[in-house]
């Protein structure tokens, strides 16, 4: 489902917030040119995939490897969009973990 940016990335805080009470530490992994941002535990998966879209960049989520929401950021570049889950993992854990 696509959805705005804001709506999106205050989903992605929330699931970071969550997985911070559940003591999970996101993972980011480089793909080539894509990013995969996991959270996984024993009852909780979510991960949020950086991909490169028609006109710049894609954030697309993921729960229980289940496809959750995608937005488009028109003329953006991958590292555009990193910086946005990271500003989120800032927001939810109180600093950057990497």
């Amino acid at each position: 489902m696509n959805i705005h940016i804001k709506d999106m990335f205050d989903k992605i805080v929330a699931a970071l917030e969550r997985a911070k009470v559940s003591g999970l530490i996101p993972r980011i992994d480089p793909e080539g040119s894509q990013y995969t941002i996991s959270l996984e535990g024993s009852e909780f998966q979510y991960s949020v995939k950086l991909v490169q879209a028609r006109q710049g960049a894609a954030i697309k989520t993921y729960a229980s490897g289940m496809p959750q929401d995608e937005t488009e950021l028109p003329d953006a570049s991958i590292q555009d969009a990193l910086r946005i889950i990271q500003a989120a993992i800032i927001i939810a854990y109180g600093k950057s973990l990497h």
